[in-house]
């Protein structure tokens, strides 16, 4: 049944529905098992991006229930190809920070990624604030500040 409403949902490109199922798989495990299999981006890239920041919000908690690999706010936001906004980019850099240097690949790997969507009002911000034993991470952290300096730059000569 939630595999149909996740194919309505695209289809008739209802907004309420996509938002509705998003939450449904961060916060039940049984939920995350029946979509695991699809690919949900087309549904979640109808979702607002207030609604979006909400769920972030009230999933990735500080020192209770960080962002990581198994986390089921990962997929969400690795198929949300939609600009972020600033808080649910600070909800998800932060997290990401606390994490860094720990053994989550699937994690680390997103980074270049969300160097994409994070506003360019935020870019110094993120730029700094990595730990300094983020052993592995090295290479990731330098990719998405790379790509976060570039699009900093390329807006600044925009506005030119």
């Amino acid at each position: 049944m939630i595999l149909g409403w996740s194919l309505a949902a695209e289809r008739s490109t209802d907004s309420d529905w996509a938002a509705a199922i998003a939450d449904m798989v961060v916060k039940q495990t049984d939920g995350r098992e029946i979509v695991r299999e699809i690919d949900l981006r087309g549904l979640i890239n109808l979702i607002p991006v207030e609604k979006l920041e909400a769920l972030a919000k009230a999933s990735i908690l500080k020192n209770i229930k960080e962002l990581d690999d198994a986390h089921p706010m990962l997929g969400l936001l690795e198929a949300y190809d939609m600009p972020w906004s600033e808080p649910l980019a600070r909800t998800v850099m932060t997290s990401m920070q606390r994490q860094a240097g720990k053994g989550h690949w699937r994690l680390m790997r997103t980074l270049p990624s969300f160097g994409l969507r994070i506003p360019v009002s935020l870019t110094e911000t993120f730029l700094k604030g990595w730990p300094d034993d983020s052993k592995g991470w090295e290479t990731w952290i330098d990719q998405f500040c790379a790509v976060l300096r570039f699009r900093r730059d390329m807006t600044e000569a925009l506005r030119s």
